[in-house]
């Protein structure tokens, strides 16, 4: 699913954005015409470097990436082949509105630059499925394993191997050169299963992400994000070109889910390098 970045009209309009989160915004639009991509600047939602404004929600943005939809790290990678990632399937919540999230693995950028968009991950939904006096009475919680490879495809649901708050799964993306085909396994460690299947794709180039995301609407507008409190990525690498590697330890930038308010933020990595936590702030 790709990143996505609020007009820089309605940015501009509303009082509480700052002339970074602004500025921030207009790159992205121009970006996304020419599609231009960088370990420097990633493809959508890069920061200038010269920003060092500090936003309305006092943080120091000057070296992250403001995106609308998601929270995590990219990590720059020549001709990238693996991301792989593991982490433990929250619960979804947030009381008096339907809520949508999903944490992610991925490799290229889903745009001209970056090719395609390989990824796979876990669904996290909080719905209200009964009314009472103007009020939801009863919610439905969902949660699945899905995989995607935009914008060729949009996301397919894993429907022989379910999921639940607090099994801890482990996702591997690669893409293969020799048959031009992604190839995902989806494991859920509590059920000791595994579920491997592979679609035909063109080759992601550039990047990884490892990333907490609120789904788009048919529109292309982000959903409400579902309160998951703070999840943690774990056992993260990437494997490219020069071997395989922890994130941390390759040049990356922190994205940070951000629409005039703070929404959700990637905490800083863990000493081995290879992990992060990313902390729910506010639905929208």
């Amino acid at each position: 699913m790709e990143p996505y970045c609020t007009d820089p009209e309605e940015l501009m309009s509303a009082a509480r954005n700052t002339l970074f989160t602004a500025l921030a915004c207009l790159s992205v639009s121009a970006a996304s015409l020419t599609a231009p991509a960088s370990a420097q600047s990633p493809a959508e939602g890069s920061a200038p470097a010269s920003a060092a404004t500090t936003t309305a929600t006092g943080l120091r943005a000057a070296s992250n990436a403001l995106y609308e939809n998601w929270a995590g790290y990219q990590v720059a990678a020549k001709n990238p082949t693996q991301a792989r990632g593991s982490w433990t399937v929250p619960k979804a919540s947030w009381p008096g509105r339907d809520g949508y999230s999903n944490m992610w693995v991925g490799l290229g950028g889903g745009n001209r630059a970056q090719g395609q968009l390989i990824q796979a991950g876990t669904e996290h939904d909080s719905k209200c499925v009964a009314l009472r006096a103007g009020k939801c009475s009863k919610w439905k919680n969902d949660y699945y394993l899905w995989v995607e490879t935009f914008p060729q495809r949009s996301q397919e649901r894993i429907t022989n191997l379910p999921v639940s708050p607090g099994d801890p799964v482990r996702v591997a993306v690669r893409w293969s050169a020799r048959d031009s085909r992604a190839y995902f396994t989806l494991c859920n460690e509590r059920l000791q299963r595994c579920v491997v299947t592979s679609r035909a794709t063109s080759a992601p180039k550039g990047v990884a992400e490892f990333v907490l995301e609120r789904p788009s609407r048919a529109d292309g507008r982000p959903l409400a994000l579902a309160n998951t409190g703070t999840v943690s990525f774990r056992q993260l690498s990437v494997t490219d070109a020069s071997g395989t590697r922890v994130p941390k330890k390759m040049a990356h930038t922190r994205i940070l889910m951000f629409n005039g308010n703070l929404l959700a933020s990637p905490g800083a990595w863990s000493a081995s390098g290879n992990g992060f936590p990313v902390t729910f702030k506010r639905a929208a």
